[in-house]
């Protein structure tokens, strides 16, 4: 009977999931893994938080697009999954573009940045719900040669 106790405490104990899954590990970037895409969602999430930004600090309209591509990341699981990307950000000009747009495109030059973005996949809702946490970028000075003197 004793046996018979401790062994359901054991099998209990190893069906239920840890706490922390992973800590720290690098992300898996294999073209097809569920992994990766779940890092690109994320990737993809902090980069249009970081082109909107930029659009709403300098009052412009949406002049290019942007291209995040994963250099190096990690992860953890908490509640969800917390990535730490390092991202290199591609700004693609948008076709038509103004003349606020042409002038501001120095401000839209290549650049890297890194991420801390929370996905969160179980979430009861219809869209799983990613978070920008943090995100560190070189950062670009405004120039618009029209307004010199």
């Amino acid at each position: 009977m004793m046996k018979i106790i401790f062994l359901t405490h054991i099998l209990i104990a190893l069906a239920r999931p840890p706490l922390i899954a992973y800590t720290g590990q690098p992300l898996e970037l294999s073209a097809n893994g569920l992994r990766s895409a779940e890092a690109n969602k994320a990737a993809k999430y902090a980069a249009q938080h970081i082109l909107q930004e930029k659009l709403t600090n300098w009052h412009l309209p949406r002049c290019v697009e942007v291209i995040p591509e994963i250099l190096y990341g990690t992860y953890k699981v908490v509640a969800g999954i917390e990535y730490n990307i390092h991202l290199r950000l591609t700004y693609k000009p948008i076709a038509d573009q103004n003349q606020i747009c042409r002038s501001a495109q120095h401000i839209f030059q290549d650049e890297e940045c890194t991420a801390a973005v929370v996905y969160q996949p179980y979430k009861p809702t219809a869209e799983s719900v990613l978070a920008l946490l943090a995100k560190q970028c070189q950062e670009t000075e405004p120039f618009f040669p029209e307004a010199r003197e």
